[in-house]
């Protein structure tokens, strides 16, 4: 049949050689048992030469013509490299079926200019008439292609992609489009929507109204992003976040940066160096914390000082000891900072007393803020408290009554450990 078939066109496209008049091939070939003629012939009028067509005709019926310009057509569905037409049941007018390993179809061009290229091109009218114009209207499928795989009986499918009118197309060079991608997940064979492309230039995965160029969203808060950052929006209606994950030996960085300057500032991980770098990379840059509505808590400048501009420094890992039997018993407090309430301190004036304060957060650089928080009446002497001997896990405390008569009363004192470097 394909021969027979060959044969027949090369003869009928062979005959626009012959002139004007009717020009008629025809064989016949057993198919299935009923004998089937295929006609070819060449139409020629005197007053129209353009009207010249080409027609093979399946029992008088016209199947499909081509014109004298190259121009064809079918009258309805065919099939290439089949018979069966498995997926014309969608509607579809043609079927490439092949059992090669990269079955398909090639679209070439053959240019100098750079942007030729072969082009598939989609049409959609709202009229129902075949040529006549109707405006689509907003969500108005345009284009679809189809992904679909055997269960063994039938094609299911497995994903899609669809073009669709974004918006109200108002007439000439007014089309607002988007691209809907979807797939379907495992044990099912329905594609729902994964991510789509909207006609303002927006990409939504996990949700159909995108807020920024890129909206990542495994769940919908409510909230809206600010218009100053809203480029990539990432959201979860349960814990969410974003990760970059890198070797043990590199960094993963999050870098900040400008027109002129790439990387203006960064934070920065280090697995192997165990160390967290927030950093700016400019050499009169400066970093600072904010807390509350935006209110600057803490700065450091380019010299590496550090300014406190509101509130105080409180050291969480505090305690607190009461000594025992006597001033100079020593106590043992294990925090970055405390109270020591001493037994009363029966000191004549101008007497010291010193007492070990064993701790094991101490290094030996480290600096001891020590002060008398509370003691006796306004009649007992004046005690002034100092640090001394500061060694690896210890300190010492020296209480000198610099009054006038004799101390004889409870002492509390206050203490704060900062770490301090040798070099």
């Amino acid at each position: 049949m394909k021969v027979l078939t060959s044969i027949l066109l090369t003869l009928c496209l062979a005959t626009s050689a012959f002139g004007a008049g009717i020009y008629n091939f025809t064989d016949t070939w057993d198919d299935g048992g009923d004998n089937t003629t295929i006609s070819c012939d060449t139409l020629d009028t005197s007053s129209n030469a353009s009207s010249d067509v080409i027609r093979m005709l399946v029992d008088s019926a016209n199947v499909f013509t081509v014109s004298k310009t190259g121009a064809g057509y079918f009258a309805d569905a065919t099939g290439i490299g089949t018979s069966t037409l498995d997926g014309i049941s969608s509607g579809a007018k043609l079927e490439v079926a092949t059992s090669d390993d990269f079955g398909g179809i090639v679209m070439s061009t053959w240019s100098t200019v750079d942007a030729d290229a072969g082009v598939l091109t989609f049409l959609k009218s709202a009229h129902a008439t075949i040529g006549t114009h109707a405006i689509v209207a907003q969500n108005e499928t345009i284009g679809y292609l189809s992904f679909k795989g055997s269960d063994g009986t039938t094609f299911d499918s497995a994903a899609t992609i669809l073009a669709a009118v974004d918006g109200s197309p108002s007439g000439s060079t007014d089309m607002p489009g988007r691209l809907v991608f979807k797939t379907a997940p495992d044990g099912s064979a329905t594609p729902t929507e994964a991510m789509r492309i909207t006609s303002e230039q927006r990409m939504g995965i996990g949700t159909t109204t995108p807020g920024g160029l890129l909206h990542v969203s495994g769940g919908t808060t409510g909230a809206t992003a600010d218009a100053g950052a809203d480029e990539v929006i990432v959201e979860e209606n349960g814990a969410g976040g974003i990760s970059v994950l890198t070797t043990d030996a590199a960094s993963g960085t999050i870098a900040l940066g400008s027109a002129s300057d790439a990387v203006g500032s960064s934070i920065v991980w280090n697995h192997d160096g165990d160390l967290l770098q927030v950093q700016t990379n400019n050499a009169g840059a400066e970093l600072a914390l904010e807390t509350a509505d935006g209110v600057e808590a803490v700065r450091i400048d380019a010299s590496q000082d550090v300014t406190l501009n509101a509130g105080k420094m409180i050291t969480g890992n505090g305690g607190a000891v009461t000594q025992i039997t006597s001033i100079t018993t020593g106590v043992t407090l294990n925090t970055d900072a405390g109270e020591i309430t001493t037994v009363s301190a029966a000191l004549g004036a101008g007497v010291d007393a010193t007492f070990t304060v064993t701790n094991s957060a101490v290094e030996a650089a480290d600096c001891i803020i020590v002060n008398t928080k509370t003691y006796g009446g306004t009649a007992d002497g004046i005690p002034i408290c100092t640090c001394q001997s500061v060694a690896a896990g210890s300190f010492e405390i020296n209480i000198r009554n610099t009054g006038a008569v004799a101390l004889d009363a409870v002492v509390v004192i206050s203490f704060v450990v900062i770490g301090g470097s040798a070099s």
